[in-house]
C-alpha cells in the first residue's frame, strides 16, 4: 500500500484546490498534502480522530477537510463525514482518500444516499495518475448540495484571483454539465474571466497575454452555440483592449448579419466603423550569401510543427543538409515513419542519420556550429539536454522561433526552461499588427514547401470553390454553413493528402478562414496550387503579403465574403488572373526556400555576419 506522503504532486493539487486557505487533515500522515499543495494555505490543522474537533473549531471554518481512510482503519467513514460536515464552509470541499476496493458501485450508491441526508454531494472521483496501478490512490471529493462553482469562480475573480476562478470552472465534472449547451455556456464564462483578468493587469502588461486562451473558449462556445451573442461581444471587447477596433467591428458585423441582437447592435454603434490598424509593411531582407553557409543547430520537439518543419526544409535546401542538424531528431524530416504523417504536408526526405546527443555536444564545443535556433515553445520535454546545449554553446548566438498558434510568447516559461536571460533575435509566427513585441522581434509566418508548389500550366479548373478542414475556431461555425447554403454544397468530406491536392488544383477559388492561429496552412497552399485565395484579412504582420484584388482577395465579414465570392464566381477570368498572380507571388516570396533566405537575411543583419 502506498504511503500518504508519497502521493504525486498533481494528485495533491487536486485534493487541495487553489482557493483553500484553511485545511483540516484527519488521519495518519498527510504531511505532503500541506507541504506540497499549490494553493496559499494560511492554516493547517491535523487531528488523529474526529471526536476531538467539535470542542476546538467554529462551524463552517475550513475550506478543505481531508479524511484518510486508506491508511487509518480506525476511521468510520460515514460517521466521520457526518461529524465533520458542520465545519466545512459553503464553498469548501471535503475529500476522502479511499482504501482499496471502496470505489465500487455499491459503495458509491450507499455513500450518495448518506451524503444526500446531510446536505453533501459527491462531486469528483480522483485517481492518482503516473503511479503503480496496483497501489495508486483514489479519492472522492464532496461539496455542499447547494454549491455553485460558477458563482464561486466569480467571487474569486472579484477578489482578484482570476486564475483560481478559472481552475474552479475547469474542475466541474462533465457529467454534471450534461450537454454541449452547458459546456458552451461554461466556456463563455471562462472567456469573460480571461478578458477581465487581462484588464486587471498593470498598464505595462502585454495587452494580448491571455487573448489566445480566451479565443480557445470562444471556439468552444461557437462550435456548440454559433449564435451566442455574449461570446461575440466578449471577443470584440478583447480586440478593443488589444487596440484593434477594426477586428472588433468585423466580429460584431458578422454575427449581426445572420442574427440580430439589440445588445450586440448597440455595442457595434459605439465603434468607429472605419477603424483600422495601420502597420508599416515589415521588411524581409534576403541572405546575401557573401560568406560560407552557416552551420545551424535547431532545437525542436517530437511533434509535427508546420512552421518549423517548413523552415527546416528551406534551410536544408539553401544551406545543404550537412549544415542543418536538429535535436530531437525527427524521422518524418528524413523519410522515416511517413505512414504516421500521411496527411501532413511537411514530411520530407532530407538525408541524415540520428546523431548521438553527446556527439552534438562535442560538435558545439569544437566550434562546428555558428548558430543555435531554439524553437520549442510547446513540448519542453528535454530540460537537461537543452540546458547542456545552452551551456556548451554559451558563446554562440541563439535565436528564438515561436511557431505556435498563440499570438503571445510565454517568455518567463521559455527563459526558465532554457536557463537563459534572453535571445539574440526573436522570430514570431503570430505577430499581431499594432502590438509592440519589443526590440529584435521579427514576423516569420508560415510558407509552403518548395517541393510541393504545383505546376498550374495545364490545370483544369472544373471545381468552383474549395474548402476542407475543421469547422471550429473563429467564425468558421457561421461562415461555413452560410457558404454551404449559398452554394447548395456541403463541405464535410475528408481527403487523403493526394486527393486534397488534386481537388485544390482543380478549384478556381479556395476559401481561407482563421483557425487556432490567424496564420493557417490553407492561406498558403491555395495560391500554391493555383487557385484564387479568398481569405479573411489577417490581423497579423506578414512580410510581402498578398495584395487585395491583385494577388488575392480579402474579406472582413460575412457580408463581404458573400459579395466577393458571388462576384468572382460570376467573373472567372478575373479570378483566374488573380490566381495566376498569387501563384507567382507565392513562388517568389513564400516558399520554404524563400522563408529560409528571409530568416537568414534577418540573422545576417542582426548579427552582422
Amino acid at each position: 500500500m502506498q504511503t500518504p506522503n508519497s502521493m504525486n504532486q498533481p494528485f495533491v493539487n487536486e485534493l487541495v484546490p487553489c482557493f483553500v486557505k484553511r485545511l483540516l487533515r484527519i488521519g495518519a500522515g498527510l504531511d505532503q498534502v500541506a507541504a506540497g499543495c499549490s494553493g496559499g494555505l494560511t492554516e493547517v490543522m491535523t487531528q488523529d480522530r474526529v471526536e476531538f474537533i467539535s470542542s476546538r473549531y467554529d462551524e463552517k471554518y475550513f475550506d478543505c477537510i481531508l479524511i484518510d481512510t486508506a491508511h487509518d482503519n480506525g476511521i468510520r467513514l460515514f460517521d466521520a463525514v457526518r461529524e465533520l460536515r458542520p465545519y466545512l464552509n459553503p464553498d469548501g470541499v471535503m475529500g476522502v482518500i479511499l482504501p482499496d476496493g471502496m470505489g465500487s458501485d455499491d459503495f458509491t450508491d450507499r455513500l450518495d444516499a448518506h451524503l444526500n441526508g446531510i446536505g453533501l454531494l459527491r462531486y469528483r472521483l480522483l485517481i492518482e495518475d503516473n503511479a503503480d496501478p496496483d497501489s495508486r490512490l483514489q479519492a472522492i471529493l464532496m461539496v455542499g448540495s447547494r454549491y455553485n462553482p460558477v458563482a464561486h469562480a466569480r467571487r474569486l475573480a472579484s477578489a482578484g484571483d482570476f486564475g483560481c476562478g478559472i481552475q474552479i470552472i475547469n474542475g466541474i465534472p462533465h457529467d454534471l454539465l450534461k450537454n454541449h449547451r452547458n459546456l458552451a455556456l461554461i466556456a463563455a464564462e471562462k472567456q469573460r474571466l480571461y478578458l477581465e483578468w487581462q484588464k486587471s493587469m498593470p498598464p505595462d502588461a502585454p495587452p494580448h497575454m491571455l487573448f489566445f486562451r480566451a479565443r480557445k473558449e470562444f471556439a468552444d462556445v461557437t462550435s456548440a452555440l454559433p449564435q451566442n451573442h455574449a461570446a461575440y461581444r466578449t471577443e470584440a471587447d478583447f480586440w478593443q483592449h488589444i487596440g484593434n477596433d477594426n477586428m472588433a467591428v468585423r466580429t460584431l458585423r458578422s454575427i449581426l448579419s445572420i442574427d440580430f441582437d439589440a445588445g450586440t447592435a448597440a455595442k457595434l454603434q459605439r465603434f468607429d466603423q472605419r477603424a483600422c490598424v495601420s502597420t508599416p509593411e515589415p521588411i524581409a531582407p534576403e541572405w546575401s550569401r557573401t560568406r560560407r553557409p552557416p552551420r545551424l543547430l535547431v532545437m525542436t520537439h517530437d511533434f509535427s510543427d508546420y512552421g518549423l518543419d517548413c523552415l527546416y526544409d528551406g534551410l536544408c535546401r539553401v544551406l545543404g543538409n550537412e549544415n542543418v542538424i536538429e535535436f530531437p531528431w525527427k524521422p518524418m524530416l528524413h523519410g522515416r515513419n511517413l505512414k504516421d504523417v500521411h496527411n501532413y504536408p511537411c514530411s520530407f526526405n532530407h538525408p541524415a542519420e540520428r546523431p548521438a546527443f553527446e556527439d552534438i555536444l562535442h560538435r558545439i564545443k569544437d566550434s562546428e556550429f555558428d548558430l543555435i535556433v531554439y524553437a520549442d515553445v510547446v513540448q519542453m520535454a528535454y530540460p537537461e539536454e537543452v540546458a547542456r546545449v545552452m551551456q556548451a554553446g554559451r558563446n554562440l548566438p541563439v535565436v528564438l522561433y515561436d511557431t505556435y498558434d498563440n499570438c503571445y510568447t510565454p517568455w518567463n516559461k521559455i527563459l526558465k526552461y532554457t536557463r537563459r536571460k534572453g535571445f539574440d533575435l526573436y522570430f514570431k509566427r503570430e505577430m499581431l499588427a499594432g502590438v509592440d513585441y519589443g526590440p529584435g522581434a521579427v514576423p516569420l509566418p508560415f510558407g509552403y514547401p518548395a517541393g510541393l508548389i504545383a505546376d498550374t500550366g495545364t490545370a483544369e479548373r472544373s471545381h468552383p470553390v474549395f474548402w476542407a478542414g475543421k469547422r471550429v475556431w473563429g467564425l468558421r461555425p457561421v461562415y461555413i454553413p452560410k457558404i454551404e447554403q449559398m452554394l447548395n454544397q456541403k463541405f464535410d468530406k475528408s481527403y487523403s493528402q493526394a486527393e486534397y491536392q488534386t481537388l485544390l488544383q482543380a478549384s478556381r477559388i479556395g476559401l481561407s478562414f482563421f483557425g487556432s492561429g490567424f496564420d493557417t496552412v490553407r492561406y498558403w497552399e491555395i495560391p500554391a496550387h493555383g487557385a484564387m485565395l479568398l481569405a479573411e484579412r489577417p490581423p497579423i504582420r506578414i512580410p510581402h503579403n498578398f495584395t487585395d484584388g491583385r494577388t488575392a482577395v480579402f474579406f472582413d465579414d460575412i457580408v463581404e465574403l458573400e459579395e466577393k465570392l458571388t462576384y468572382y464566381l460570376n467573373h472567372p477570368a478575373m479570378a483566374a488572373e488573380i490566381a495566376d498572380a498569387g501563384h507567382e507571388h507565392v513562388k517568389r516570396y513564400h516558399t520554404s526556400t524563400a522563408r529560409a533566405k528571409q530568416f537568414l537575411g534577418h540573422v545576417e543583419r542582426c548579427l552582422c555576419w
